[in-house]
C-alpha cells in the first residue's frame, strides 16, 4: 500500500514487478487534507473518506501482442456514511476485498513496451480490424514512435499504410513513407471513409494511374 498526494491523500495498492514496472489496483481509498477537513491525522477511525473504484479490462491490440487497459482507477467515489453508497466501514471493506481479488492490476506509466497509451487509438482499433477484415488484410502492427505518437501499421496490395495517431487528437495517414492526409479523430465515420477510400483506390486499379 502506498499514500501519495497533497490535498487528498490516496492510499493506493499496487506491486512492482522483476522488471520494475508499478501494476495498481483500480482501487484507493482517499483521505482528505487535515487542514480541509479540520482533523488532524487522517485515520479510517476519525476521517471522512471516500472509496474510488474504477473497473480495468485488458484487450488486445493489434497483431504483434501489444495490449491496452481500459478503464482503471476513476473519479467515481463511493461515501462511506449513512445515506452513502456504505453505510459502515465493514461493508466498504467487504467491497474493497471483492474489487482486489476481481479486478486486474492497471501498469502505472507512460511509454510502457508493448502497451498502447493512446485511448484515442484504441477506440479505432475495431474499425480498422473491420476494414482489414473485409480486405483479407491479416497484419496490423502496432509501434511507437515517441511518447506522443503510437501507429498502426498494414501493408496492401504492396502499399505500405502507416496510421499516426498523436495527442492532438490528429491522425496522419502516411502510405509508404509520404504524408498524405490527416484528420481529427474526433469523428469515426471520417476515419473509416479516410482509410476505405485509400484502399477502395489501390483496388480499383486508379491509384496506380495516378502513381505510375
Amino acid at each position: 500500500m502506498r499514500l501519495e498526494g497533497s490535498e487528498e491523500r490516496y492510499l493506493y495498492f499496487q506491486k512492482t514487478d522483476e522488471s520494475g514496472l508499478v501494476w495498481r489496483s483500480p482501487l484507493s481509498f482517499i483521505f482528505m487534507d487535515p487542514q480541509r477537513s479540520g482533523i488532524p491525522e487522517a485515520t479510517f477511525a476519525n476521517n471522512s473518506i471516500v472509496l474510488g473504484a474504477g473497473r480495468a479490462q485488458k484487450h488486445s491490440v493489434g497483431t504483434n501482442g501489444w495490449v491496452h487497459y481500459l478503464g482503471g482507477w476513476s473519479l467515481r467515489f463511493h461515501e462511506i456514511r449513512k445515506g452513502g453508497d456504505f453505510r459502515t466501514w465493514d461493508d466498504a471493506f467487504e467491497h474493497a476485498a471483492h474489487v482486489l481479488l476481481k479486478d486486474p492490476l492497471v501498469p502505472e506509466g507512460y511509454g510502457l513496451p508493448m502497451i498502447l497509451d493512446d485511448g484515442q487509438m484504441f477506440m479505432f482499433w475495431e474499425i480498422l480490424q473491420d476494414l482489414a477484415h473485409e480486405r483479407a488484410i491479416e497484419d496490423i502492427e502496432v509501434g511507437r514512435i515517441d511518447l506522443y505518437r503510437e501507429f498502426y501499421e498494414f501493408e496492401y496490395h504492396g502499399s505500405q499504410f502507416r496510421l499516426v495517431f498523436d495527442l492532438n487528437d490528429k491522425v496522419q495517414i502516411v502510405k509508404n513513407g509520404i504524408e498524405i492526409e490527416e484528420i481529427s479523430v474526433r469523428g469515426s465515420t471520417r476515419f473509416r471513409d479516410a482509410v476505405a477510400s485509400q484502399l477502395d483506390a489501390l483496388d480499383t486499379g486508379f491509384d496506380d494511374w495516378q502513381n505510375p
